[in-house]
């Protein structure tokens, strides 16, 4: 209460908290060599750990085929988590069923569980099931030959890079093309040429009667003090049309 005897009004929060979020986004969709998801249902992730991890299972459950629960964390809003869940359109397919895999292992870390999944080579996802040995999983699976079988432990992390690392070996094995741990069915590298774009910052000292006549007469008259070389970044890449 206020000395005018009125309740204060309460007060508005314009800012927009962020959040994690939940995305059921069908992954089956693949245009030109990428990833382009479907987003199917979205909903914000509760406040309380077990909570939010019952209903992140039940929505696994709820999937079918290439359909998965991603998850975004520091969202704003479910547009926002949606949006996230679209841009990964523009995620090679490599790169994103990578995600996909590390997403699948690290739900069974984050529970702290132990023991094998089977990850799909085609797109990283996996039945959500967890099997207490190699030949159980394998065995689960309709199609086992087309499947990278995994240990899941706590202590044993999976990074993005080992995920896909991981999946591009069991892809050419599946072909039967690896010799001596080398994949022999890759297209022949081709050159490229790389414009690189570089500042270079010239420090130079010259007498002059101001700001103005110093600006004009540096190159001529003045004295190289120092030099240093900024960033650089890559200004293009294209095939060098004059190789063979």
């Amino acid at each position: 209460m206020t000395i005018t005897g009125q309740t204060p009004a309460p007060r508005v929060r314009l800012g927009k908290e962020r959040g994690d979020y939940f995305v059921v986004a069908d992954g089956s969709a693949v245009r030109e060599g990428r990833i382009a998801w479907k987003v199917l249902h979205v909903e914000r992730r509760a406040d309380d750990l077990r909570e939010g991890q019952a209903r992140k299972d039940a929505l696994r459950a709820a999937c079918r085929g290439a359909e998965k629960v991603l998850t975004y964390r520091a969202a704003v809003s479910q547009a926002h988590a949606a949006g996230l869940a679209r841009r990964e359109s523009t995620v090679p397919a490599a790169a994103a069923r990578a995600v996909r895999m590390e997403e699948e292992i690290r739900a069974h870390q984050e529970r702290g569980a132990c023991g094998w999944i089977a990850i799909r080579i085609a797109d990283g996802g996996s039945d959500g099931e967890l099997y207490g040995d190699c030949d159980s999983a394998r065995a689960a699976q309709p199609d086992p030959e087309r499947c990278a079988y995994i240990l899941v432990s706590p202590r044993t992390p999976w990074t993005h890079a080992m995920c896909e690392d991981h999946l591009e070996f069991v892809t050419h094995e599946g072909h039967e093309c690896m010799v001596y741990g080398t994949p022999t069915c890759r297209s022949p590298r081709r050159t490229y040429r790389v414009a690189v774009l570089r500042t270079e910052f010239v420090e130079f000292t010259v007498q002059a009667d101001s700001p103005g006549d110093a600006r004009a007469r540096y190159r001529a008259d003045g004295v190289e003090v120092g030099r240093e070389t900024g960033p650089t970044g890559v200004g293009s890449i294209m095939l060098d049309r004059q190789q063979p």
